[in-house]
């Protein structure tokens, strides 16, 4: 945006300051559940501000339970509810790589891409098609837990402390990028999954919107994540919920269901 003059009199002399206006940003929002929905919604807060335009890609519905009902994710439901467009790759795709947006996009370009929760690797014809860059928020202190199921993992292995980390989209990878910002969050010894999930997903879609505002600043300071520390964080199956006796303490019982509450049921046998 061109800079406006701005001019002040008073005593006899004449200043003038010249001010940026804010940007705004045409974003594309990639995201599918309750984590990834508070930053779609502090991005729709921001429209006609920091955002001037914003469209959705979520995750497709794929049949769950025990009906094998496809429901309406929270991300699509939010995004239709306030007449967002919104893209949606059909469910048998595996990947993106062959995947192309549709053709109702209201805009060219987008200037940002904003990830959270989405599942699918964005492809890196992708990455490089934003006109400042894509970035990612991951609900861990990066490089530590690395995947999809990161606040689980830190509670079972009974970690003091979590976090959010803001980072570039890595083309080729998950959760490599560098570190935008990063947010360190205390971890109560009693807390579970439940308690504390709706916690880093507001503190990490507020660092979303913090990094936009100030993006060439972070932009500056990135740094590439850490060789060392890095850790994995796998989904669970239903083994994972497997209580052993034997070989588990009464803590690691304790913190397995902290991680897994309803998520994974945690189960164990008497007598076998």
């Amino acid at each position: 945006m061109a800079p406006a003059m701005l001019r002040f009199r008073g005593l006899g002399t004449t200043r003038s300051f010249v001010t940026l206006a804010r940007r705004q940003y045409r974003v594309l929002f990639f995201g599918s559940n309750d984590i990834s929905l508070e930053t779609l919604k502090l991005l729709h807060d921001r429209k006609g501000d920091l955002i001037s335009h914003l469209e959705v890609v979520c995750s497709p519905e794929r049949p769950h339970g025990r009906g094998l009902r496809a429901e309406t994710g929270p991300v699509k439901r939010f995004a239709l509810d306030h007449q967002l467009t919104v893209h949606q790759p059909p469910p048998e795709l595996k990947s993106l790589k062959n995947w192309e947006l549709p053709a109702n996009s209201a805009v060219e370009t987008f200037d940002f891409g904003v990830a959270v929760s989405f599942g699918y690797l964005i492809p890196a014809r992708f990455v490089s098609s934003f006109n400042m860059g894509a970035i990612n928020m991951h609900p861990s202190l990066l490089p530590k837990y690395r995947g999809a199921a990161p606040i689980n993992h830190a509670l079972i292995n009974n970690d003091q402390e979590t976090g959010v980390s803001i980072i570039e989209l890595h083309p080729n990878r998950f959760d490599e990028g560098r570190l935008l910002k990063q947010t360190r969050i205390p971890l109560p010894p009693s807390v579970t999954f439940n308690d504390i999930y709706m916690d880093l997903a507001k503190k990490g879609a507020q660092d979303v919107i913090d990094v936009l505002t100030h993006y060439d600043r972070y932009n500056e300071s990135a740094q590439p994540q850490s060789q060392h520390g890095v850790t994995r964080a796998p989904k669970f199956t239903k083994e994972d919920g497997i209580l052993d006796w034997h070989t588990m303490t009464a803590t690691e019982v304790f913190c397995r269901w902290r991680g897994l509450f309803d998520m994974v049921p945690v189960t164990t046998s008497f007598l076998g």
